[in-house]
């Protein structure tokens, strides 16, 4: 994502959405031209970096909003700090190769 400036945590809270389709419809929304840089967390979250003439602190403001070309999607936005939350922890695992040259 670059810089961490400027970046929110889109979640999904109906409906389904694509990176394509979010980036549309953001364009629509806030009616610019920006090339939405925008990367899947998973299912339903995407962290998405804002225009800088956008604050992210401003649209994770609102409650939730939906996108105008989506019946039945609503997202919700919340600003994006630099951490991520982990999935699981790193485990220090053991292998054995056989027929493999020591060369």
């Amino acid at each position: 994502m670059g810089h961490k400036k400027n970046v929110g945590i889109v979640y999904v809270e109906s409906g389904q959405a694509s990176k394509s389709e979010l980036a549309h419809n953001f364009s629509l929304i806030y009616k610019t031209n920006w090339p939405w840089l925008i990367r899947k967390l998973d299912e339903w979250t995407y962290l998405v970096k804002f225009p800088p003439h956008i604050p992210v602190e401003q649209v994770a403001g609102y409650p939730m909003f939906g996108l105008p070309e989506m019946d039945g999607v609503t997202v919700k936005v919340k600003a994006w700090k630099g951490d991520l939350e982990h999935y699981g922890e790193l485990q220090k695992v053991w292998i054995q190769l056989r027929g493999v040259a020591p060369a």
